[in-house]
């Protein structure tokens, strides 16, 4: 499990920004790992002066990228003051170009841990860049939503026992550490496997063997962990043709009233597993209100991907 050292929170320069800053220094105090924070504008070329006129008014790019650093870094220094315990390195740049390919770029450039994107509802925009940006980055990524509280009381997990799951509940456990009051709470949605109905039983049935098996794998699963006096508990739903996993997960997290969930992110693949899984596709898809860390293992991802840039 790698550590988080190195955060980069990608602002667009609207009222998102003021929750992803907040957020971000608030991030920074409960990991207390985090060395160096880099706060990045991309502004996209559809927006630039055109090409033909640049040498003709050079003060007006140049002007441009100087007012919104400086608008970057009074935010950050907002949000420094009221976070007097954050002990990290702030490092603001304000580029042109793709978003999405800058920001992955500088991701691998600055050997990134973990990227802070804003998560806009649907009146606000489709956010098909924090989905494309999930889905890409090798490193893990926090999505962001408006009006998030800076608290975490209540960690939600799905979980379907994986090594991935695993990640997942080491990470929350971290979180614990130093904030002993939260509770963990995990979702697993069970569903019925394929051929079942060769054993003759029901639908109903056959979904309580197979909750059952979640009850004694769960037991094991959680066997692996010394987790002391800390609350952690498991909630259970059945899906038995596996096609609104994703759905009942968020909806019982809202019921719950958590505040983040957090994700082991995997593929079906080992490239794959270097993108993203279909259930934080989905998640992604379904989740507006709630803070979705999706956790990623950077360095067996850049061994993917060096090796898959050799074929």
């Amino acid at each position: 499990m790698y550590l988080i050292r190195r955060v980069m929170v990608g602002l667009d320069l609207t009222k998102m920004d003021e929750h992803l800053v907040r957020y971000a220094f608030f991030i920074t105090k409960i990991v207390k790992t985090v060395d160096k924070v880099f706060f990045v504008h991309i502004s996209s070329n559809n927006n630039q002066l055109p090409e033909n006129l640049r040498e003709t008014y050079p003060e007006i790019q140049a002007k441009s990228q100087e007012v919104i650093i400086e608008q970057m870094k009074k935010l950050a220094a907002k949000y420094e003051s009221q976070f007097p315990e954050s002990q990290f390195e702030t490092i603001v740049k304000a580029i042109h170009g793709d978003p999405l390919t800058q920001i992955l770029h500088l991701s691998k450039k600055h050997q990134i841990d973990l990227i802070l994107t804003g998560r806009k509802n649907v009146l606000d925009g489709s956010g098909l860049l924090t989905r494309k940006l999930a889905r890409r980055a090798l490193c893990s990524v926090l999505c962001v939503p408006k009006n998030v509280k800076t608290e975490i009381s209540k960690i939600f997990i799905p979980i379907d026992f994986s090594d991935y799951s695993k990640v997942a509940m080491e990470y929350a456990l971290r979180f614990t550490d130093t904030h002993p009051e939260t509770e963990i709470l995990c979702h697993h949605v069970y569903r019925l496997p394929n051929g079942y109905y060769a054993s003759g039983k029901s639908v109903d049935a056959f979904g309580k063997i197979m909750k059952e098996n979640a009850r004694e794998t769960w037991t094991n699963f959680i066997g692996q962990f010394d987790i002391g006096d800390q609350k952690v508990s498991i909630k259970y739903a059945f899906d038995p043709k596996g096609t609104a996993t994703a759905r009942m997960s968020y909806n019982t997290a809202l019921v719950e009233h958590v505040d983040m969930i957090l994700l082991g992110s995997k593929g079906r693949t080992r490239a794959a597993a270097a993108l993203l899984g279909s259930f934080a596709e989905k998640l992604l898809l379904e989740n507006t209100n709630l803070p979705l860390f999706i956790l990623k293992g950077k360095k067996k991802n850049l061994d993917i991907l060096a090796a898959l840039m050799k074929l």
